[in-house]
């Protein structure tokens, strides 16, 4: 592997191991990750039917069904009749979702900024820092 190659295989590991260990950091009556990223698309993008967050999360649409269930026993997303078509629903999402979402993104980011004051001298914490803003720019352009 060239250095770049290998770079971007460290970078995966280790973006998906942030991921996990911010969500670990989230506890007991959190959301999951797939709730989360339902709660999410539907805050950004409100009302969505089932399908069409299926389809943004790149699921069937059986386990769309099946996070769609759980969020909505928590009282966390709404269901209710497509105006122009009854066999679609649409999801919204409660002001309950929005404070569970909410508080999820809170503690995940306070893991992160502790972690990131406690573990990392200041040098190192302008490289993270100088590192996302080169990610972000890669990704928007």
């Amino acid at each position: 592997m060239d250095e770049i190659t290998d770079a971007v295989a460290r970078l995966r590991l280790v973006v998906r191991m942030l991921n996990r260990r911010a969500q670990a950091e989230t506890g007991a009556g959190s959301p999951t990750r797939s709730e989360q990223a339902v709660l999410a698309w539907v805050e950004d993008r409100s009302p969505l039917t089932p399908s069409a967050l299926a389809a943004l999360e790149q699921v069937r649409p059986q386990s769309m069904g099946q996070t769609l269930d759980a969020v909505a026993r928590r009282g966390w997303v709404t269901r209710s009749a497509h105006p122009s078509d009854r066999r679609q629903v649409l999801i919204a999402l409660t002001d309950a979702g929005r404070i569970a979402l909410d508080r999820g993104r809170q503690l995940r980011q306070a893991w992160l900024v502790e972690a990131m004051r406690t573990r990392l001298d200041a040098e190192e914490q302008r490289t993270v820092i100088a590192a996302i803003a080169l990610l972000d720019r890669m990704v928007r352009e």
